[in-house]
């Protein structure tokens, strides 16, 4: 049945109607986030599965807590802090739009434009490439680059608007370019790179990225080749030139510390059985991060001079070390040789934050029969 519907897949046209649903824990108003997307993709091959071009919508709806009904947030809020609240029509529960994407990929190389969702405060537009050719039979190479939107809170995903002043702050992308080497044999695999990143947005300070990371995995056990169980090791880097994880007025709402190092161990089983494909990843580790002292207003030396004085006008320092984790698994059931239908779900823990997430998935396949 498997086989079957692989083949299929390869030659076919292809639906996918996905229901996603993310939680993200923080202040109210602040960092707190909620997102429900509905991601519609249709995929048409073309000389079999080599080439494959697909086009995606995907209403999108954020949602988050309302800053001015707490003192504390409402001062860590825009210019608040310097201007107060204005009325300028400030709606901050929930914004929605829809994303756009045209991709295309090959066995080698993949690409894709499209745009952050119509309809936000700020959109923009967002897209990228990847080329990944084999240098040997077990050696590869993998580039890639591109613009993405950073997505930690609806200042940095959406944008929003300062209720001091009326104008629009937020909508962080993340330009940026990656190179590893990737080494593949049967029954293990390893990996090592880098890569360096431009962040910015409207109203925001620019900021700089630079990330390394190595690791590998390798089948510690295997049934008949219907079930696998493998164990690796990831070790990671990056970091920031400044921290951006506030929601002042020109900061940008994101996890930016001046150091992240984390070292996690992942144990991976998957398989399939009839007309069942399941996949369960669980990974723990250490972490360490430390994040430097921010102005309130690093855009505007004058919001800045206005507002040093007490209360305090600068976010200190801070870090932490200990115990991270992720955890994310799928199960998929294909109720004929044309519809699967499945269900994912991950749970992240991770800097100052964690992430619980959601979705529901079905594909479909055209295949005139």
């Amino acid at each position: 049945m498997t086989q079957i519907v692989y083949l299929r897949d390869s030659v076919s046209p292809q639906f996918d109607a996905n229901t996603f649903v993310r939680s993200r824990t923080g202040v109210a108003g602040l960092g707190q986030l909620t997102e429900f997307a509905v991601p519609i993709t249709a995929t048409l091959p073309f000389e079999s599965w080599d080439h494959r071009l697909s086009f995606s919508v995907t209403p999108t709806l954020l949602f988050t807590g309302d800053p001015l009904t707490n003192a504390v947030s409402a001062h860590q809020f825009g210019t608040v802090a310097v201007n107060g609240a204005r009325p300028w029509g400030y709606h901050h529960y929930y914004t929605q739009g829809v994303g756009l994407s045209l991709n295309y990929v090959n066995r080698w190389f993949a690409a894709d434009v499209g745009s952050s969702p119509l309809g936000f405060p700020i959109t923009n537009v967002v897209g990228g490439l990847e080329f990944a050719p084999r240098l040997t039979r077990n050696l590869g190479l993998r580039i890639s680059g591109g613009r993405r939107m950073v997505t930690d809170s609806e200042l940095s995903y959406a944008g929003e608007r300062d209720p001091g002043t009326g104008k629009l702050w937020g909508g962080v992308t993340r330009l940026f370019g990656h190179g590893a080497l990737e080494w593949s044999a049967r029954g293990w695999n390893a990996y090592a790179g880098g890569g360096f990143a431009y962040l910015g947005g409207t109203n925001v300070i620019g900021n700089t990225e630079t990330e390394a990371g190595a690791g590998g995995s390798a089948t510690v056990w295997q049934d008949h080749d219907r079930q696998w169980l493998r164990v690796g090791l990831d070790l990671m880097y990056f970091g920031y030139k400044r921290n951006a994880y506030f929601f002042t007025w020109g900061q940008g709402g994101y996890f930016s510390p001046r150091q992240y190092f984390g070292a996690m161990v992942p144990v991976e089983w998957s398989g399939h059985n009839r007309r069942w494909t399941w996949f369960l990843r669980g990974e723990a580790g250490y972490q360490y991060y430390h994040s430097n002292a921010a102005p309130y207003f690093p855009t505007s030396a004058q919001l800045q001079g206005q507002a040093d004085g007490s209360p305090p006008s600068y976010y200190g320092d801070s870090g932490a070390s200990g115990l991270a984790g992720n955890m994310r698994g799928r199960l998929v059931y294909q109720l004929d040789h044309r519809l699967r239908i499945g269900l994912e779900g991950g749970y992240s823990r991770a800097g100052s934050w964690s992430e619980t997430s959601g979705m529901w998935m079905a594909h479909y396949t055209l295949d005139g029969q």
